[in-house]
């Protein structure tokens, strides 16, 4: 698929209030393979990261059912157990997302603003067009690097990682 088809599947996704219902957001606790069928001696059809976000779309004797996008924007749906997902923003255990820390070399006034929304998606531009590439949760500390008129260039860490995305900025307060 291409990135447009990948673009209408969210679109249609995004747009349909029952599967809203239907489907829910998750991170993966630990890295795992992505399987065309639900068992272990299936194809399999991508890697999961640990932290990566999915949406949940069934579950089956211990296996779920997922869409997500891959890292070259392909859309990807197939089966991974159960047990490696975690409800965002759960706090406990190793389902816990990452907290952002402030590395030796930079110190605690470098982090500039926080999230005020309780989940934010973290895009590869300032805009609603640009691909999904993180998430964000209330009150992690983020470093804003600027702001395009209603979106905010920023510096965050997930998994150990900087990173780089783009967020809209009415979910930022300045710390």
């Amino acid at each position: 698929m291409n990135k447009f088809t990948g673009l209408v599947c969210s679109v249609l996704l995004a747009g349909l209030p029952v599967l809203a219902h239907a489907i829910d957001s998750f991170s993966m606790k630990q890295s795992s393979a992505v399987s065309a069928e639900p068992n272990s001696n299936s194809d399999v059809l991508a890697q999961l990261r640990a932290g990566q976000v999915v949406l949940k779309i069934q579950q089956s004797e211990g296996w779920a059912q997922v869409f997500f996008m891959s890292d070259i924007d392909e859309p990807v749906k197939g089966w991974v157990p159960a047990t490696m997902l975690a409800v965002i923003g759960e706090a406990t255990g190793e389902s816990a997302l990452y907290v952002p820390k402030v590395p030796d070399d930079i110190g605690a006034e470098a982090y500039n603003s926080r999230v005020t929304a309780n989940s934010l998606r973290v895009r590869a531009g300032a805009g609603t067009s640009f691909g999904v590439i993180g998430r964000l949760v209330n009150d992690q500390q983020v470093i804003r690097l600027k702001q395009n008129a209603d979106w905010s260039n920023i510096r965050f860490k997930e998994n150990g990682v900087w990173q780089e995305g783009w967020v809209a900025s009415k979910y930022l307060a300045a710390m």
